[in-house]
C-alpha cells in the first residue's frame, strides 16, 4: 500500500514519478565539472548539472547519449553541431541577417533603419562603371575643405548637386542642373536686374519690385538704390527681397528686409547688412518702398523693358497686352516689409535696386 514518490536507483540516479501532466521518465543523474557527460550510459530524460552553472538533458539514450544544454549563454545546437555553439562567420548568408549586405548575390537587398558610411561607392551597372561616389552634402555650394576624387558627388541643402571634375583638396567642382540660366555671379561685384533703365518717381509707400534671377548660390552683404532726384527731407527708401512663391510666380515670402537708405539726397545710396544674406540659385523679387509719407517722393533708377520672365496673367488679353516691368503691392509708409507680399498687380514703374556679392560657395 506504499506509494513511491521518488527513488534512488542502483546506479545512483534520483528519479521521480512526477505530478499529473509531467510523468515522462526523468532522473537527476548527478553533475560534471563542465559540459555533458563524456562517458557512462544514460537514459532519455536524464539530466546533469555542471559546475559552470549549466544544465544538460539527455535527449537520446546511449553511452554517453546525446545531450542538450538548457539555459546559460550561447547556442546549444546549430546545423550538425551540438553543445555550446558560438555562431561563426559563414554560419548565415548575409541576406538572412537584417541590415547586412549580401556581397555574393546580385539580388536586391532590403535594409531597415539608417545605413551609415563615409561614402557610397557603387560598382555601377554595365555602361556606367567609371568611378563615382556619393560623398555627402553641404549647407550651400561645393565643399570648402577635405580631399576628393574625380567623380565624387555632393548635394547642398538648396537643392543643387556638384560633381568633382578634378581631384584635390578640395578639388574642382562643377554644378549640375539647378536651373542655371545666366553667367554665374562672382564675389566682390555689384549686380542689378538685367534690364535697361530710366528714372521714375514711385508713389510714396507702395511696395514695388522687379524679378531678379540669381544664377548660382551667393552671399550678399550690401544693397542699394540710385536716387536721381531728392525727395522731401527725411524721407527714406526701404529695400527688400521676396522669393517667387506667390500667385503665378509673383512675390511670396520675405527673404530679406535690408532696412532703409536716404531718399532726400541724390546719390547711389547703399547700406551694409547687419548679417550677410545667403541666396540660393533661382528667381526672386527685388524691390523698394518710399517711406515717411513725403510731399515729394524721390526719383529713382528704374527698369523699362521686359523682365527675364513673364508672370502669369488671369486672362488671355492680359497676357497679350501686359508690359509688366514689375509688380506693385501693399502700402507701407512706415515699418518693416511684411512677411508675405500678398496680392500683386502689374506695374511699369518698377525700381532697379542693386546688390553686392561678398562670397560665392
Amino acid at each position: 500500500g506504499t506509494t513511491v514518490q521518488f527513488q534512488v536507483d542502483k546506479s545512483g540516479g534520483v528519479s521521480v514519478t512526477g505530478l499529473a501532466g509531467a510523468t515522462a521518465a526523468s532522473r537527476y543523474a548527478g553533475g560534471t565539472a563542465s559540459g555533458a557527460p563524456a562517458s557512462g550510459t544514460f537514459l532519455l530524460g536524464d539530466y546533469v548539472i555542471d559546475q559552470t552553472g549549466k544544465i544538460w538533458i539527455c535527449t537520446t539514450a546511449g553511452t554517453p547519449g546525446t545531450w542538450t544544454q538548457i539555459g546559460g549563454s550561447g547556442v546549444s545546437t546549430f546545423n550538425t553541431r551540438s553543445g555550446a555553439v558560438v555562431p561563426a562567420s559563414g554560419d548565415y548568408a548575409a541576406a538572412q541577417v537584417t541590415n547586412a549586405a549580401d556581397t555574393s548575390s546580385s539580388s536586391a537587398q532590403v535594409f531597415t533603419g539608417n545605413v551609415s558610411a563615409p561614402a557610397l561607392l557603387p560598382t555601377g551597372l554595365t555602361g556606367a562603371t567609371a568611378t563615382s561616389r556619393i560623398v555627402g552634402a553641404t549647407t550651400l555650394g561645393t565643399p570648402a575643405s577635405g580631399t576628393f576624387a574625380v567623380g565624387d558627388a555632393v548635394v547642398d541643402q538648396s537643392g543643387a548637386m556638384y560633381i568633382c571634375v578634378t581631384a584635390g583638396t578640395p578639388g574642382t567642382w562643377v554644378r549640375v542642373g539647378g536651373g542655371i540660366t545666366a553667367q554665374p555671379w562672382a564675389a566682390n561685384y555689384w549686380y542689378a536686374p538685367a534690364m535697361s533703365n530710366s528714372t521714375v518717381t514711385p508713389t510714396a509707400g507702395v511696395m514695388r519690385a522687379v524679378p531678379l534671377n540669381v544664377p548660382n548660390p551667393v552671399t550678399i552683404d550690401q544693397v542699394g538704390i540710385e536716387v536721381t532726384s531728392a525727395g522731401t527731407a527725411g524721407c527714406t527708401i526701404r529695400i527688400f527681397i521676396y522669393d517667387a512663391t506667390g500667385t503665378a510666380g509673383g512675390p511670396g515670402n520675405l527673404v530679406l528686409d535690408a532696412g532703409t537708405v536716404a531718399g532726400d539726397a541724390v546719390a547711389v545710396s547703399t547700406l551694409t547688412l547687419g548679417s550677410p544674406q545667403a541666396l540660393k540659385a533661382g528667381f526672386y523679387w527685388f524691390g523698394i518702398a518710399v517711406q515717411g509719407s513725403p510731399a515729394l517722393s524721390p526719383a529713382v533708377r528704374n527698369v523699362n523693358s521686359q523682365p527675364p520672365f513673364m508672370i502669369g496673367q488671369t486672362t488671355a488679353a492680359g497676357a497679350s497686352s501686359a508690359f509688366n516691368y514689375g509688380v506693385a503691392g501693399a502700402t507701407i509708409n512706415t515699418g518693416g516689409a511684411p512677411g508675405t507680399w500678398g496680392a500683386w498687380s502689374n506695374t511699369g514703374t518698377a525700381p532697379k535696386p542693386i546688390l553686392h556679392v561678398t562670397s560665392v560657395p
